[in-house]
């Protein structure tokens, strides 16, 4: 059976885009994060030596002074892209390390880049826990709550993300919490009107970001549907408007989840070679006879082996992405004894509907939907195996 198309909730660029635009919104109570904030990670960097130069000088900046807030963001926040585009969780380790001299009484922009940086880790309750004690101190704090129902929901803990939903609502973030509440409602029950998206789009008619956000969470909701085509609209209605990786990649693996080969790896050909995006580059080679597929996937395989290799050496280095190695030894090994394997341990981890439809791929359907419904998701497509 050909793989399904995702829905994976955790959107680390437009989800951190959309908290830069949240609070540039002015909803917040305390001094928000400006849209030219050190820690818009978004931003990339050109490989030369503009690049090395700053990063030199930023960490020359922290050594004099390690809470020099700004310095400390942006040094995190290039780390981080680096982890993200580069597949190497050793960068994310080293944005942990430049914000963790600020402690547990960081800032609230510390302490909501360090939680982000826990999430691209899948450390999600130790980010959790850091935004609940962020948020003790502080209620007023938009984007702590909406990365708290965006971590909670990846848990598969709906209940708690609606509480946090419902935070976010108390600062006056009324059209991002509903936003959030509609997409637990949606996980729920994929069967609710789409229309609902398009009247909170006409909420945020100025904002781009949000917009993109909005369309994006409707094409889930679509894909949970089984509308593929309304899906596919509305991926490319949020790709207008915020292009970045993940979105590509959630609409390379709805044209996968059709067969459709050459357009999901020219969507992917651009990107930079995460985790992610390389096992969906390698899988489309294979199906394609692509000339790099050989290659694509030795690489892929020696980091994957090259991570177990330093987790094994020690016990603190983050896991490599267990989803996608489980997508790897499905998708481009055909190993689904292996795929099975890492699917269960991915969900110890993470619970999103992409997780449930990798277990029903790798050959334990039943199990998906049963696990499904002890998580109060619903997705029409585990009814498809």
């Amino acid at each position: 059976m050909k793989p399904a198309a995702s829905s994976h909730r955790f959107r680390p660029g437009l989800l951190l885009a959309a908290l830069v635009a949240l609070a540039a919104s002015g909803w917040a109570a305390a001094a928000p994060l400006r849209p030219s904030h050190d820690a818009q990670i978004v931003q990339k960097l050109d490989s030369s030596g503009a690049e090395r130069a700053e990063l030199r000088r930023l960490q020359q900046k922290l050594v004099r002074q390690p809470l020099h807030t700004a310095s400390a963001l942006r040094l995190a926040g290039l780390w981080l892209q680096a982890a993200r585009s580069q597949g190497d969780a050793r960068f994310a380790g080293r944005a942990l390390a430049v914000l963790q001299p600020f402690g547990e009484a960081a800032p609230a922009e510390i302490a909501v880049l360090q939680a982000t940086v826990q999430q691209h880790l899948h450390a999600f309750e130790p980010a959790a826990q850091l935004l609940l004690k962020t948020l003790q101190r502080d209620a007023a704090q938009p984007q702590a709550w909406l990365l708290l129902a965006s971590v909670r929901r990846t848990q598969g803990r709906l209940s708690e993300s609606d509480a946090a939903c419902a935070g976010l609502r108390q600062t006056g973030a009324t059209l991002h919490a509903a936003a959030c509440t509609l997409e637990n409602e949606s996980l729920r029950d994929p069967r609710l009107p789409l229309s609902r998206w398009q009247a909170l789009r006409s909420g945020a008619a100025s904002d781009a970001t949000s917009q993109a956000w909005l369309w994006q969470s409707e094409a889930e909701h679509a894909a949970r549907a089984g509308d593929i085509g309304a899906a596919e609209t509305a991926f490319k209605a949020a790709l207008a408007l915020h292009d970045e990786a993940y979105t590509r990649c959630a609409l390379a693996d709805l044209y996968q989840a059709q067969g459709r080969h050459a357009e999901a790896l020219a969507l992917l050909l651009p990107l930079p070679a995460s985790d992610a995006v390389a096992v969906r580059r390698a899988l489309h080679a294979k199906a394609l006879q692509h000339p790099q597929a050989a290659a694509w996937a030795a690489e892929l395989r020696g980091r994957f082996e090259q991570a177990r290799e330093r987790l094994a050496a020690n016990r603190r280095e983050p896991v490599a992405h267990l989803r996608e190695q489980a997508q790897f030894a499905l998708w481009v090994q055909g190993q689904a004894p292996e795929a099975l394997r890492l699917a269960r341990a991915n969900l110890q981890q993470q619970r999103e509907p992409l997780d449930l439809l990798l277990l029903a791929q790798a050959g334990a359907p039943a199990e998906a939907r049963q696990l499904a419904a002890k998580w109060e998701m619903r997705d029409a497509r585990l009814d498809a195996f």
